[in-house]
């Protein structure tokens, strides 16, 4: 059983319906790798797992919060408990008990059970992908998550809505009738799609949606800075230009404060090439860069029929990496959270400035464009991924919106089409504004 550590893994057992009755599941003698499977009331099989000497037995309850009991002596079957909870039984067949709690019954599911209407192939990769998911991804994730994860993209769209994948009614809580097909922001896929790369050490893992916009027109270029550090040259600014962007994170620990937190950092890089503009030898008009490092803590918090998935508290510092007049940057700490209903997700983002020696200050004024909170919203339709940006500064009535639009080509890769209206899309700009539309591709979506 692995455990939470720095730069480690994460350690998951199993994702649990919140809404269920409390589910976790124990064994005896494990065999082979030392995994049995049991249900403790739900429809789908979970796992528990020995301590490396068998002399403790780790539980992952629905909350996240991991319990390691010891092995107690019994005349026959097996027991483990603190004083508190305890978990006990003969092979098969188990009893937990947790402080405050009625007793649960759990008993042993075979594979056989587990795949009796799968064709055993699809059996076989289903349960390797299901073992998979089960450890490695969050303790907030519902089984339908799970399951749906594993399903090829045919039969996942012909699968009826999470409510019916766990054996509820085809009704939500609220009472009215599911989707046939699930209707779930793709902030659920995608978080733990985020898990499971965390066991991969091959993979990267995106931050915001990373693309390029190979075709792209802005308004009147913002020529001021440039002719005041090249008084001589007077460069000319072509109004197309290629923008892409590259935004990756890590985690740097995972795990933290009981199971529901992870310390990660991340890393922007955000460029505007004047690749047409043959006369001043295509260079780059400006490249932002933006490492940020936070805490982001796992929730299951509803509000208004949807949830909060997650809520970050981190530092950020964003500069464009000159010297003199065309020098900017700015370090700000910020407080963000992702809510999702349905189709529907919504990242809000605040920010406080943290103030510098006003004689190094290259930009005192940055917060008055560049706004103080940032929303956007995700929508999905099908394929088709939506969303609407907008940043503000309510005292001074500044700061931008920017809409985007994104539609699957090839496996990962999206046809991207944005439009971008205000202050600050670079941070040589942060004081002029500008209009621009590009389309070109782009790698991941907005949903952080």
């Amino acid at each position: 059983m692995r455990t939470s550590r720095f730069l480690g893994r994460p350690i998951v057992l199993g994702a649990f319906v919140a809404a269920w009755p409390l589910a976790v599941l124990a064994t005896e003698q494990p065999s082979g790798d030392g995994e049995q499977k049991y249900s403790c009331g739900g429809d789908q099989p979970l796992v528990v797992r020995l301590a490396a000497d068998k002399a403790q037995l780790i539980l992952v309850l629905p909350s996240g919060q991991v319990l390691e009991l010891p092995a107690q002596n019994t005349g026959s079957g097996f027991a483990y408990g603190d004083g508190k909870h305890s978990f006990s039984g003969q092979k098969g067949n188990a009893t937990l008990l947790l402080q405050g709690q009625a007793p649960l019954t759990c008993a042993e599911v075979k594979p056989t059970d587990v795949a009796a209407s799968v064709p055993k192939a699809d059996a076989d990769a289903t349960e390797i992908c299901l073992l998979e998911r089960l450890r490695s991804m969050p303790p907030t994730a519902t089984l339908a998550e799970v399951r749906q994860s594993c399903q090829p993209s045919d039969v996942a769209k012909g699968e009826s809505a999470p409510a019916a994948e766990t054996g509820r009614d085809s009704k939500t809580d609220s009472g009215v009738q599911a989707d046939a097909a699930p209707a779930v922001a793709s902030t659920s896929t995608r978080l733990a799609g985020e898990w499971a790369a965390y066991d991969n050490p091959y993979a990267l893992t995106l931050n915001r949606p990373s693309h390029l916009l190979l075709g792209r027109q802005f308004s009147t270029p913002n020529s001021a800075p440039f002719r005041s550090a090249f008084p001589e040259v007077a460069p000319a600014l072509d109004r197309d230009e290629v923008k892409f962007q590259i935004s990756l994170k890590v985690p740097l620990a995972l795990n933290l404060f009981d199971g529901k937190a992870d310390l990660i950092a991340g890393y922007t890089n955000r460029s505007f090439w004047q690749v047409f503009n043959k006369e001043i030898s295509s260079p780059f008009r400006e490249t932002n860069h933006e490492p940020e490092v936070w805490m982001r803590w796992r929730s299951d918090l509803s509000l208004l029929g949807g949830r909060f998935r997650v809520i970050s508290l981190g530092l950020n510092h964003q500069s464009n990496g000159q010297a003199g007049p065309l020098s900017r940057s700015w370090n700000r700490v910020f407080l963000e959270s992702l809510y999702e209903r349905g189709p529907f997700a919504l990242n809000a983002r605040v920010w406080q400035r943290l103030s510098e020696d006003a004689a190094k200050d290259d930009n005192p004024d940055i917060v008055d464009f560049m706004g103080r909170f940032e929303l956007t919203g995700i929508y999905r339709l099908g394929e088709s991924e939506f969303s609407a940006m907008l940043r503000r500064n309510p005292s001074t009535r500044k700061g931008a919106y920017q809409l985007d639009w994104s539609y699957p080509l090839y496996k990962n890769l999206r046809g991207y089409v944005q439009w971008f209206d205000g202050y600050g899309e670079s941070l040589i700009d942060y004081n002029h504004r500008t209009r621009s539309l590009g389309i070109g591709v782009q790698l991941g979506g907005w949903l952080l």
